[in-house]
C-alpha cells in the first residue's frame, strides 16, 4: 500500500508529514522513557518486516495482489511504539533505496502503515486477545486484519482532501473490498509468525507487555539467529516467487485513474530500482541481492536508533541521579 509521487497533493504530502514526524517522535520519547528491553529488536524485527513485504501474494480472484504490512506483527513482538519506528525505518529504506513509495508521501505511508498498522493495532491486540478471551494468536490476527482494512480507508480519506471528495466514496469501496481480501493474508501471515515464534521463544511476545521483564542472553541470541535465518529464508527462497500482479492500490488506481502515468518516470532514480540490482542480469539473484542489502540496511539503522535511545536513556539516568544528589559539598 506505498503511495507513489504525485498521487496525494503537496498540501496533503506536507501536513501528514508533519503528523508523522510528530507520531515518530513520539513512538521514540515514549520507548526512551519506558526503557523497554523489546528496543534492540527494532532492527531484527524491521528486517524481517523488510523482507516479507518483498512477497507480493496473488488473490486468484482478480489481477491483483497483495503483501504484508507487518504493523500489527512488529507491535505484538515490540509493543506499539517500538513497531511504529521498525516501520518507519522500513519505510525509509523502501523508498530511498528502492524507489518504493515517494519520499513525499512518506508521512501518509507512515500514517497509514506505522500509524494505524501498528500504534494504533495494538490497543485492538489487546482487547481482543486480553479482555475478549481470545487468545494471543486469535487476537494479533484479528488486530491485523481490521488494521489493513482502516490503512485503505485512510488512504482514501487522504485522496479525497487531496483531489477533492467526487468519486472517492466508489474509491473507498474499491480500496475497503479488495483489502478486506488482502487482509486475510496479513491476518494468515502474522498467525503464523507469531505460532513460530510462541513455539521457539514466547517470552519474546510476553515481554512486548512487560517493560521490567529481561530476557536472558542465551535467548537474546537465540532470537537474533532465528531472526536473521527466518529474513534471509524468506530473501532468497520466497522473494524470487513475488506476484507479479499489481498490489491492492495500484489495481484500484488503474480502475479509478487516479495513479499518474508519469509518477515513475518523475521520481529520481533509486539506487536499487524495483527491487533489483543495476547491473546484475534481472531475475532471482537480482532480486536476493536487492533484498539482502535492504534487509541489512534496516537491521542498520534499527541498531543505530537502539544505540541512541540507549544512550538518551543512560544521559537521562545520569542527570537525574546528579540532581538527586544535589551539589556537591566542598
Amino acid at each position: 500500500m506505498h503511495i507513489s509521487d504525485g498521487v496525494l497533493s503537496p498540501t496533503v504530502s506536507l501536513a501528514t508529514g508533519a503528523l508523522a514526524a510528530a507520531g515518530i517522535g513520539e513512538c521514540v520519547r515514549r520507548l526512551r522513557r519506558q526503557g523497554t528491553e523489546e528496543s534492540p529488536r527494532i532492527g531484527l524485527v524491521a528486517a524481517f518486516v523488510f523482507a516479507a513485504q518483498m512477497v507480493n501474494f496473488p488473490l486468484g480472484i482478480a489481477p491483483v495482489s497483495g503483501h504484508l504490512m507487518g504493523g500489527t506483527l512488529a507491535a505484538v513482538l515490540l509493543g506499539p511504539w517500538g513497531g511504529g519506528l521498525a516501520i518507519a525505518a522500513v519505510l525509509i529504506v523502501q523508498s530511498v533505496l528502492m524507489g518504493d513509495g515517494a519520499i513525499t508521501a512518506l508521512g501518509a505511508n507512515w500514517l497509514n502503515m506505522g500509524l494505524i498498522g501498528s500504534v494504533a493495532a495494538y490497543p485492538v491486540f489487546l482487547f481482543l486477545s486480553a479482555r475478549a478471551r481470545l487468545g494471543t494468536i486469535t487476537g494479533a490476527m484479528l488486530a491485523a486484519w481490521v488494521s489493513v482494512i482502516v490503512s485503505s480507508a485512510a488512504f482514501s480519506i487522504e485522496l479525497g482532501f487531496s483531489n477533492g471528495f467526487g468519486g472517492v466514496g466508489q474509491i473507498l469501496t474499491w480500496m475497503v473490498l479488495v483489502h478486506a481480501v488482502i487482509a486475510v493474508g496479513e491476518a494468515l501471515i502474522t498467525g503464523l509468525v507469531l505460532r513460530g515464534v510462541m513455539w521457539s521463544e514466547p517470552d519474546l511476545i510476553d515481554t512486548a507487555t512487560e517493560a521490567s521483564t529481561r530476557p536472558a542472553k542465551r535467548d537474546r541470541i537465540v532470537s537474533w539467529v532465528g531472526g536473521i535465518i527466518a529474513t534471509c529464508a524468506v530473501v532468497i527462497l520466497l522473494a524470487p516467487l513475488a506476484s507479479a500482479y499489481p498490489d491492492g492500490l495500484e489495481y484500484v488506481g488503474e480502475q479509478f485513474g487516479f495513479l499518474p502515468a508519469e509518477a515513475e518516470a518523475s521520481e529520481p532514480s533509486a539506487p536499487l530500482p524495483d527491487y533489483s540490482v543495476p547491473g546484475m542480469v534481472e531475475g532471482r539473484w537480482s532480486t536476493v541481492a536487492a533484498g539482502l542489502i535492504g534487509s541489512v540496511t534496516v537491521l542498520i539503522a534499527g541498531q543505530i536508533l537502539t544505540r541512541s535511545l540507549a544512550a538518551r536513556r543512560l544521559a537521562a539516568h545520569i542527570a537525574a541521579t546528579t540532581a538527586s544528589e544535589g551539589p556537591a559539598v566542598p
